[in-house]
């Protein structure tokens, strides 16, 4: 009999636990998740004429910004947006964007082979944010070519959010990607 009250206290404590868990959790707010990306308009795509080809390096980040959670920075304030997140880390997006870039361009193929590639980059991020009036991804970047110059250069993209919300922000930040995929094709092309 012991055993029977006792086994009834615990099952009854759990259904409580589970009860007020599943009332609470329906107020939590919802997390929105978000990606950068970039999309290719060009012509190229599929061409198979003389194409150089670039080994991208694994793309890393500062600590700072390699992290789902998205960064806001005022001035010298800087917080998280609060209820969004990325899908993926920055640094695997990053990866992704400009491996579509060079899926679709016109003069370069990516390649996975880095002692064949006639180019090899490197990517490190050091900014990325959406503050309250610009969105903001700056990189460093190493372009090695196969006979052995290799170019350094700080590439940053800067875009101005009009109205500020979380949507604004990232669609700002999708820009600021947009453009500095754009001026990493330029910095190859050296």
């Amino acid at each position: 009999m012991k055993y029977s009250n006792l086994i009834l206290k615990v099952a009854f404590t759990a259904f409580v636990a589970f009860a007020l868990t599943g009332c609470l959790a329906k107020g939590a707010p919802k997390t929105t998740y978000y990606e950068l990306d970039y999309e290719s308009n060009s012509a190229c795509a599929g061409v198979t004429s003389e194409k150089t080809s670039v080994y991208i390096a694994p793309i890393t980040a500062l600590n700072t910004y390699e992290s789902r959670m998205i960064l806001s920075k005022s001035g010298a304030e800087v917080k998280y947006l609060p209820n969004s997140k990325f899908i993926a880390y920055p640094s695997a997006m990053f990866a992704k964007s400009l491996s579509n870039y060079l899926d679709t361009s016109c003069d370069f193929k990516q390649t996975l082979d880095s002692a064949s590639a006639s180019v090899r980059l490197k990517i490190r991020i050091i900014e990325l944010n959406a503050g309250e009036e610009n969105a903001v991804i700056s990189v460093l970047a190493r372009c090695e070519k196969a006979n052995g110059e290799t170019r350094d250069a700080k590439l940053t993209a800067r875009k101005k959010i009009a109205d500020f919300s979380e949507g604004n922000a990232l669609a700002a930040l999708n820009e600021a990607n947009a453009d500095l995929i754009g001026q990493i094709a330029e910095f190859l092309r050296y």
